[in-house]
C-alpha cells in the first residue's frame, strides 16, 4: 500500500484547486475504502462533471455527477504516469531548470488543459509562459500521432490540437484519415495541425485501387470524361509523370497511408527546389593482419589510402534502400515526405576523410526538421546502418579495415551546399 500511496500523492501534487475539489466529491461520491479506486477514480476525473440542479431540478448548490462509467486504470498491476486523465488527448512531461520538486524537475500533464490549471503550473514552474518549458516526452490516447506533427513540440500549439480533438468528437476511426492529411498538407506549426484537424472533413481517401500514382492516371483515362488515349497512344504514355499532374489539378497527394484528396482547396504541393545538406561525421578506422589485436588505428588523415574499399563497403551496404537511403527509415511522416534522400558516404574535406551524409530535401529544411535529421543519423551512426557497417570487415591491401562511423563523442560539422555555386557554407558544429 505504500507504493499506492506514494503514486495518490504524485497525482494529488499534479492536481488543480479545481481537480482537488472534484477529486474530493467523487470521493465521497463513489464511497469506497479501496485506495485503488482512489487511484482509479484520480485518473478520471474528467468522467464527473459539476450540476446545478438538486433533487428534481430544483435550483440548488452544484452537486458533482459522474457522466461516464469509470475506467480501470490500475488494477494492482502497473501504476500509470502522474497528471494522466482518461480521456485526455495529451500526456506531456513538462521541464523547466527554473522548477524542482524534491530531486525532480519535470511536471507532467494532461490535455487539454484550462486556463486556470495553466497559471497554477506557471506559479509552480517558475516560469512566464509554459512555452518556456521544454516538452521532454508526450503520450497520445492517438497511437503514433506524435510521428505525423511538426518536429517542434511547444506547449500552447499542442494544448490547442488536444482542444480540437476534444471539441470535434475525435473517434479512432478516423486516424489514417488524420494522419494522411497531416502528411499530405505538411504543416510548418502545431497551430496549422490543429486547424488541419478542424477541418478533417475535407479531406478522403481516393479509391484503394488507385493507391499508385501510374494506376490513378491509368483509371482517369480509362473511366473519366476530359482524358483519353486510344490503345496505340496509350503505349507511349508516361503514366507516372501524367499521374503526377493528374494529382496536382485535382488536389490529390500520395502519402504512406494512401491517396488522398481534398475537396473546396488545394493540397500543400512540395517545393520544386531542392536543398542539400551534407553533415561531415569523424571517421575512425583500425586495422588488423589476423590477430586479436589491430596493428593500427586511423583517424581522418590516415584513412585517405583506403577511400575507395570503404566507399564500395558503403555502397553495398546501401543496397536495400538505394534509392532514398536512410530516409526510409524516418519515424516522423513529415520530414520523411520532405527529404528526398538521406545517403551516407565518405569525401575529403579539409585534406581529411570525413563519413559525410548528403541529405536532398525539397525546399529547405527548417532549423528543427534539421535538428531531427541530424538526430535520426546520430541514432543510425550508433546503432542502425553505422552498427552494421562497422562489423564487416573490409579487405585492404594491408589487412582487414574496420570503420566506424559513430560521432558519440565528436563533432558533427553540418554544411548547406549552394547547388548553383558549389559553394560550402558551414553552419554548425554539433
Amino acid at each position: 500500500m505504500i507504493y499506492e500511496l506514494n503514486f495518490l500523492a504524485k497525482q494529488i501534487q499534479s492536481m488543480s484547486k479545481e481537480e482537488r475539489k472534484t477529486f474530493q466529491a467523487a470521493l465521497e461520491l463513489e464511497k469506497s475504502t479501496d485506495v485503488k479506486d482512489f487511484i482509479n477514480i484520480s485518473c478520471n476525473l474528467n468522467r464527473y462533471q459539476w450540476t446545478g440542479e438538486g433533487p428534481g431540478g430544483s435550483a440548488s448548490k452544484p452537486v458533482l455527477k459522474k457522466e461516464k462509467k469509470m475506467m480501470t486504470v490500475y488494477d494492482d498491476s502497473y501504476f500509470p504516469l502522474p497528471g494522466y486523465q482518461v480521456d485526455s488527448a495529451f500526456l506531456i512531461r513538462l521541464f523547466s531548470e527554473t522548477y524542482k520538486r524534491g530531486a525532480a524537475r519535470d511536471f507532467y500533464l494532461s490535455l487539454p488543459c484550462s486556463d486556470s490549471k495553466i497559471e497554477e503550473v506557471k506559479q509552480c514552474m517558475k516560469v512566464n509562459s509554459l512555452d518556456d518549458c521544454k516538452v521532454i516526452s508526450l503520450e497520445s490516447n492517438i497511437p503514433y500521432l506524435w510521428d505525423y506533427l511538426p518536429c517542434t513540440l511547444a506547449f500552447r500549439g499542442l494544448n490547442q490540437i488536444a482542444k480540437v480533438l476534444q471539441e470535434n468528437d475525435w473517434y479512432i476511426g478516423q486516424q489514417d484519415l488524420l494522419f494522411a492529411a497531416l502528411e499530405a498538407e505538411l504543416p510548418a506549426t502545431l497551430e496549422e495541425a490543429a486547424d488541419i484537424i478542424k477541418q478533417l472533413n475535407f479531406y478522403s481517401f481516393v479509391s484503394p485501387s488507385e493507391n499508385e500514382v501510374r494506376d490513378y492516371a491509368k483509371n482517369k483515362l480509362q473511366n473519366e470524361n476530359g482524358y483519353y488515349a486510344d490503345e496505340v497512344t496509350a503505349q507511349f504514355v508516361d503514366y507516372k509523370s501524367l499521374g503526377e499532374e493528374m494529382m496536382k489539378r485535382e488536389h490529390t497527394v500520395m502519402t504512406s497511408k494512401g491517396m488522398v484528396k481534398k475537396t473546396g482547396g488545394d493540397l500543400k504541393q512540395l517545393p520544386k527546389e531542392s536543398a542539400i545538406l551534407k553533415l561531415y561525421t569523424p571517421l575512425h578506422g583500425s586495422l588488423y593482419d589476423g590477430e586479436d589485436e589491430p596493428i593500427g588505428d586511423f583517424q581522418g588523415q590516415g584513412l585517405r589510402e583506403y577511400q575507395k574499399e570503404i566507399e564500395a563497403e558503403v555502397k553495398k551496404n546501401l543496397e536495400f534502400c538505394a534509392e532514398r537511403g536512410l530516409a526510409e527509415f524516418m519515424s516522423n511522416q513529415l520530414v520523411k515526405r520532405k527529404v528526398a534522400c538521406m545517403m551516407p558516404g565518405v569525401e575529403v574535406y579539409e585534406g581529411e576523410l570525413w563519413g559525410v551524409v548528403e541529405v536532398k530535401s525539397h525546399g529547405p529544411l527548417s532549423e528543427a526538421e534539421r535538428n531531427y535529421v541530424l538526430s535520426e543519423w546520430k541514432g543510425q551512426a550508433a546503432d542502425g546502418w553505422g552498427e552494421v557497417i562497422e562489423q564487416c570487415p573490409i579487405k585492404v591491401y594491408d589487412g582487414e579495415l574496420y570503420v566506424s562511423f559513430n560521432s558519440r563523442h565528436h563533432d558533427i560539422r553540418v554544411v548547406e551546399v549552394n547547388e548553383g555555386l558549389q559553394e560550402y557554407s558551414p553552419v554548425q558544429m554539433l
